[in-house]
């Protein structure tokens, strides 16, 4: 499968290459810092034009509405397109990643390998299972359960001695040693990992068989007990009966192999496999694991969802920009009336307001929004139709209103427009501050977790050391 998935990435590199040149003089007007994959952009081009134009031409109708909003005085469409067709270019790396990922998994993995011996466990480890396929003449999927390595006798004996000062460490409890015994022993029974058990036996009246001291024989005088440790290996067992109906059975291949298995030396390192059952050839190959699929399937899935998950960040855009103009708004309000009062005409007030912005070096949308107005005011467009078209690019209430009452004051010579505008600037400067308000609770709420974190460290370096304390009182 590895290679397969290596002859799909191959695949995938090559149309890189042969359509990264694609629509290249379409590229080249482009701003390379503002695209961060410029360099393989016409290979999202090339997937673009392949998409028919029934459904891509809607999503870029859809996506140019946005983005006109966002990008005042740009050429929107081809912007659009560039947008997606960088959206296709992130989706198709991200695959090529998760598949890369798939193939250095599959490669380090063992699955498929050929194998003549399996090595046991240590003797501290359980048992292990084993996924196998019998290959050959006979083929079947096994599972093995391989056990654990035993100790050699002269092994478990030198072991013994080892454990034996382990033994009376646990055994003493809160005894200085064997000689100041004063509160009761743990002779409680100990099983090691590997199988090998501890057992104490009590000899005489001192003390009691849970370990406790028996005050009654005991004396002002100092009184030696006995005390036996047993530690045992293998030796011991338990058997129990269970009557069973046994019939004409044959034998599965699972259970000769296993049966093979059990019979073999348990003090070896390793694990013969049979190389043949019944005069019949047999080979082994570990199972493979299929994990890979599950790791491809998200991937696959992570890429895709990269596609659609990228159209959020021109939700925040756009909501930035709505916060952005509604703050600007009472600034540039009060602006035109000032300038209005000056005895500055509508046109002129408008362009000593950008005058100024433009000495700023800022980006701001309120003020590309007027800036563009007045561009089409000079290429010949009607002061009138300038307004309502500016009142629609905007696209925000408060900006309407401002566009309406300068066309009604072009239609009718409202003297009062200064005192209208007044009005309006204490209305705006409201809805500044509730837009501003919003955003502080934002933020706020975004801080929720952090604090949470910090509360729940400074609760822990509290009450920790509060009940360590307690415990050494």
């Amino acid at each position: 499968m590895s290679k397969v998935i290596s002859v799909f990435i191959i695949l995938i590199l090559i149309f890189f290459i042969a359509t990264f040149r694609y629509k290249n003089k379409f590229l080249k007007g482009a701003n390379k810092k503002e695209y961060k994959l410029y360099v393989i952009l016409g290979s999202g081009l090339f997937i673009v034009d392949l998409i028919p134009k029934k459904i891509i031409k809607p999503y870029i109708r859809k996506l140019a509405n946005k983005y006109r909003q966002i990008y005042v005085t740009s050429d929107v469409k081809n912007k659009c397109y560039l947008y997606v067709a960088e959206k296709i270019c992130e989706s198709l790396i991200c695959l090529i990643l998760v598949l890369m990922f798939v193939v250095v998994y599959l490669l380090k993995s063992s699955g498929g390998e050929d194998i003549k011996r399996i090595k046991r466990p240590s003797e501290d480890m359980p048992e292990s299972k084993y996924y196998l396929t019998a290959d050959g003449d006979i083929k079947e999927n096994i599972n093995l359960l391989i056990g654990s390595k035993e100790y050699t006798k002269k092994e478990a004996y030198k072991l013994f001695d080892k454990r034996k000062g382990d033994c009376i460490k646990r055994m003493l409890n809160k005894n200085e040693s064997l000689n100041k015994v004063n509160t009761s022993l743990n002779i409680e029974d100990v099983e090691y990992s590997d199988g090998m058990l501890a057992q104490w036996q009590v000899q005489g009246e001192v003390i009691n068989y849970d370990g406790s001291i028996n005050i009654d024989v005991i004396d002002s005088n100092k009184v030696s007990s006995e005390m036996i440790l047993t530690i045992s290996y293998k030796d011991f067992s338990k058997d129990y009966k269970v009557d069973i109906t046994v019939g004409n059975v044959k034998q599965s291949i699972q259970d000769k192999v296993q049966k093979y298995i059990d019979e073999q030396d348990r003090t070896s390192d390793y694990v013969v496999l049979p190389e043949e059952l019944d005069e019949e050839k047999i080979g082994f190959r570990s199972k493979k694991n299929i994990l890979w699929i599950f790791i491809l399937g998200i991937g696959v899935l992570y890429a895709f969802a990269m596609f659609f998950l990228r159209d959020l960040d021109i939700k925040d855009k756009l909501r930035d920009r709505h916060e952005e103009m509604v703050s600007d708004y009472p600034k540039i309000l009060n602006k035109f009336v000032l300038l209005l009062r000056a005895g500055l005409g509508n046109v002129k007030a408008l362009e000593r307001i950008i005058l100024e912005y433009d000495a700023r070096g800022e980006y701001r949308y309120a003020y590309e929004e007027i800036k563009y107005m007045l561009y089409r005011i000079r290429l010949g467009e009607g002061e009138e139709k300038a307004y309502e078209n500016y009142a629609k690019r905007c696209n925000e209430m408060c900006y309407s209103k401002f566009a309406g009452m300068l066309a009604e004051n072009l239609r009718r010579g409202n003297l009062n427009l200064g005192d209208e505008l007044s009005d309006e600037l204490n209305k705006a400067w409201k809805e500044r501050e509730n837009v501003l308000r919003i955003k502080g609770e934002r933020v706020g709420t975004k801080l929720v977790i952090p604090m949470i974190l910090i509360l729940i460290i400074t609760l822990v370096m509290i009450v920790v050391p509060a009940f360590m304390s307690m415990k050494g009182v």
